[in-house]
């Protein structure tokens, strides 16, 4: 029997249900109609955010690196109060010493020219990523396109492009690295750099380093984390200090320069203790604690799923672990993009999911106002962790199913 002569003989309830959760022919046969109002809003999305990113850019790391460029350290500068003002707009030193070497050649440009390069490097870290998840077999392209411009209407992706961020690159160069780490076998050099590119935003390390041990990519994981020293030792070494005394800058300017971050048990944890400045590293013990936790718990998924399922819930358990701002949030692309394939019920939890911290955040905030303080965390960390447990058990049904009808010969 068909799910559409099985939705007209069902209760009046499991109608509303069938009719909110389409069935996948459903989705493919919409997907073409609703193809150019989605090009429309994810155009104006675009624009907008390059509009942004040429009148602000203020998180691109540009004045930090020019800064190393002259051979001061740009961490202690910022610890030492910014004299100057060398350190322009929020550009605050936070991330790993190999990043702003590779800043360096558009560093070297002029600032409009480099602010222009660096978006234009985010758009098409954006479309690669998306093209690269939406290789799967069960993925059309018109489909795939569909899904590409409901992310370039997403406000994480707009907020990163108009801040400057680099968590597009993060994101490309990451799950690059994953495709190539599973199965094992690829260029273990090239995928090393791309996880060293993505462990530079240091929230993103443990959770996707504990997804290559579970993978049994342990040598994989050295590489990555060798790269990581290998800039951390070219960088004392211009800035002409002893590597251990700038070992722990990056994690003394982001103490004092990053705040509360949007939906995770860092930020929570934060919220709730009065002693957070007495003992700064609770929250960074509460984070690491709950990564390993989840990650624990989403065995089976992170071992046996494909490279995109993996990928995906390694990135949540990130995003409800560790410090993230609204321009992280790209990171449930991957999630999105698994959305067509997964059954009905989980599929219209994790469609309602994704509306929320993509486009309901940004409208809340902008309609209710909500007072700063543990509540919103709160409610954000418990859609992000539903949203986890959600995906982590419809693709462990997924792996259940196929072991037990295993293809035939």
């Amino acid at each position: 029997m068909s799910e559409r002569r099985t939705a007209r003989g069902a209760s009046p309830w499991q109608q509303i249900i069938c009719a909110m959760a389409p069935s996948r022919r459903d989705i493919a046969g919409r997907t073409l109609a609703w193809l150019l109002p989605l090009a429309a809003l994810a155009s104006v999305s675009v624009l907008q955010g390059l509009h942004n990113a040429l009148r602000a850019s203020q998180d691109f790391q540009y004045s930090p690196t020019r800064v190393l460029m002259r051979g001061a350290d740009p961490y202690l500068t910022w610890l030492h109060g910014n004299p100057g003002g060398v350190i322009i707009l929020s550009q605050q030193p936070n991330y790993a010493h190999a990043l702003y070497l590779l800043l360096m050649p558009l560093a070297a440009l002029p600032w409009p020219v480099a602010k222009l390069a660096w978006a234009a490097l985010n758009l098409a870290s954006a479309v690669t990523v998306t093209l690269l998840m939406g290789g799967r077999p069960d993925a059309s392209p018109v489909r795939t396109a569909a899904l590409l411009c409901i992310f370039l209407a997403s406000t994480p992706f707009r907020v990163a492009i108009g801040n400057g961020q680099q968590a597009l690159i993060v994101l490309v160069c990451l799950y690059a690295a994953w495709r190539s780490a599973r199965p094992a076998g690829a260029s273990t050099i090239l995928a090393a750099l791309g996880f060293a590119i993505g462990f530079s935003k240091y929230s993103f390390l443990p959770p996707y380093a504990h997804g290559l041990l579970l993978a049994k990519r342990t040598r994989l994981l050295v590489w990555a984390l060798a790269a990581l020293a290998a800039g951390w030792m070219i960088f004392s070494f211009l800035v002409g200090r002893p590597p251990a005394a700038t070992l722990l800058e990056p994690v003394k300017v982001g103490s004092s320069a990053v705040g509360f971050g949007t939906a995770d048990i860092m930020s929570l944890s934060r919220s709730l203790r009065a002693d957070a400045e007495v003992f700064p590293g609770s929250s960074a013990a509460c984070g690491l604690a709950c990564s390993i936790l989840l990650c624990t718990l989403c065995r089976q998924s992170l071992v046996h799923g494909d490279r995109l399922e993996s990928f995906a819930i390694t990135g949540l358990v990130s995003l409800v672990s560790f410090v993230h701002l609204s321009y992280d949030f790209v990171f449930l692309l991957p999630t999105l993009m698994l959305l067509p394939s997964l059954p009905r019920a989980p599929r219209l939890i994790t469609a309602a999911g994704l509306t929320y911290f993509w486009f309901g955040l940004k409208l809340i905030d902008m309609t209710l106002k909500p007072a700063p303080g543990p509540v919103p965390i709160l409610i954000n960390w418990l859609a992000g962790l539903g949203l986890l447990l959600v995906l982590d058990r419809a693709v462990a049904c997924r792996i259940s199913t196929v072991s037990a009808n295993p293809p035939g010969p």
